[in-house]
């Protein structure tokens, strides 16, 4: 989702809620070089100068194999908030936070985030640039971020250049491949910051270079940044230290008071089991219980399905699970383990695509499955082109293909695709390409179809019931 706005535009009222991303990557062949192009969720980008886009609100969403969840490049944004969305599986450099102020990130949950391949500038969930003012990464939840093998970094949070003011408050940062916040820079560096009340969990124990420790400071070039770090706890590994300085003195500007290292207790991270349905279940609903289990005597677990942080209002886990409906919307099921006596765990979850789920055909019967992959559109015409494939092997498929495009429950076009064999041992595919001639007022409808992920490609065999 790309929002490209031309120069000496400005832009209000944006709003992402309540959907789900999932298989954006990018391939590539070599080393990725630095400005790589990532595969991108959403994305807020400037063509020329001038552009300002005010009041983004992106909330409530899930994410899963990606390379990058947000950013924005080229455009002076203002009040954008990225509230209670989950991130997993995420690659690159998760979130961007570049040319803008009042830009916040709360109560959200980045999981197992790690790169496919060698990146050879290192990644980092959250990424930080030369912004200024009041921004701020508060009450979120990092757990392993992750580095491809060999790479630099793997840090949670990155400050790489030059950022002002910054807060960074109330998360918990665990088992960050490199460490959990690294300040950086570049011609300059970061001042004024605030870190306080976040919790330090084995943060830098994997990184073999300087990049590590809970925060590290590397003081680039000699330039030293100054902020406060106040209030934070601190569980390190052996030869690992809660604050490092790659270079002498680095930090000698930043005030450093009321931290604990390895004396603040920290309730184990849960775990989460359920069983998907079963591959053969002809059942059209089918309700799974989903289990979470700390190693902690006496915690109390509360989870969440919206993509935000549970707290300590969140609702219990119930003894025989939470009951998830199969089919039905792909959700991030979230869990954190409270106890009185201790600081809260890290948030452990599990983006579940319950979409995917389908009850198995009639016996003797090929399943088809066919996905758009691009449409053209005009005023008045569309051409939309595909695949469908027949799983059964070559030779036991069945006969040509109906593939119908549906705009609002209505068809607009219909195809014969016959099969096409691509080898001894592969599926039959059937590639398709379907005009489509719209009234404009069909073609508005297809494209807010689009937009809203409700267009339908229906695949008939042999006049039987769509499947």
């Amino acid at each position: 989702m790309q929002l490209q706005y031309t120069s000496g535009r400005v832009r209000d009222n944006v709003e992402v809620t309540n959907c789900h991303f999932r298989d954006i990557r990018h391939a590539y062949e070599s080393f990725q070089p630095s400005a790589s192009n990532w595969g991108l969720a959403i994305g807020i980008v400037g063509n020329g100068g001038s552009v300002q886009v005010h009041n983004v609100t992106i909330h409530h969403n899930s994410a899963t194999r990606l390379d990058t969840f947000f950013a924005n490049t080229g455009v002076s944004a203002t009040d954008v908030l990225l509230d209670a969305n989950t991130v997993a599986q995420c690659g690159g450099n998760c979130y961007g936070m570049t040319g803008g102020t009042n830009m916040h990130i709360t109560n959200s949950v980045f999981l197992r985030d790690a790169p496919a391949t060698y990146f050879m500038y290192g990644t980092t969930d959250v990424i930080i640039g030369s912004i200024s003012g009041n921004n701020s990464i508060e009450n979120c939840d990092f757990n392993t971020r992750g580095e491809y093998e060999a790479g630099p970094d793997g840090c949670a949070i990155d400050f790489e250049t030059s950022a002002v003011g910054f807060a960074i408050r109330g998360n918990t940062i665990y088992r960050s491949w490199g460490g959990g916040i690294m300040v950086f820079g570049h011609d300059t560096t970061s001042q004024g910051f605030d870190i306080a009340d976040n919790t330090f969990v084995y943060a830098g124990c994997v990184q073999p270079r300087d990049d590590r420790a809970g925060i590290a400071f590397m003081c680039p070039g000699g330039h030293k940044p100054s902020g406060n770090v106040t209030n934070n706890a601190f569980v390190t590994c052996a030869g690992v230290p809660a604050m490092y300085d790659a270079v002498k003195g680095c930090s000698s500007n930043v005030t450093k008071t009321n931290n604990s290292i390895d004396s603040t207790p920290v309730v184990e991270q849960p775990q989460i089991t359920f069983a998907p349905p079963d591959p053969a279940s002809t059942a059209t609903s089918v309700v799974i219980p989903a289990l979470a289990v700390t190693r902690t005597p006496n915690a109390t677990l509360r989870y969440t399905l919206d993509g935000s942080r549970p707290t300590a209002a969140s609702p219990a886990v119930p003894v025989k699970g939470v009951p998830l409906t199969w089919p039905g919307p792909d959700i991030a099921m979230n869990v954190r383990a409270f106890h009185s006596a201790m600081r809260p765990s890290v948030t452990n979850g599990v983006v579940v695509e319950r979409s995917t789920y389908e009850p198995r055909g009639a016996q003797g019967f090929g399943r088809v499955r066919a996905s758009l992959d691009n449409v053209t559109l005009s005023s008045t015409a569309a051409t939309v082109r595909g695949w469908a494939v027949d799983t059964l092997l070559p030779g036991r498929g069945t006969s040509p293909v109906t593939v119908s495009v549906l705009v609002d429950a209505r068809e607009v076009a219909r195809v014969e695709v016959a099969e096409r064999v691509l080898d001894e041992v592969a599926a039959a595919e059937r590639a398709f390409a379907v005009d489509a001639q719209l009234a404009p007022a069909g073609a508005a409808g297809l494209a807010e179809a689009l937009v809203a992920d409700v267009v339908e490609v229906e695949e008939r065999v042999d006049g039987a019931d769509p499947r």
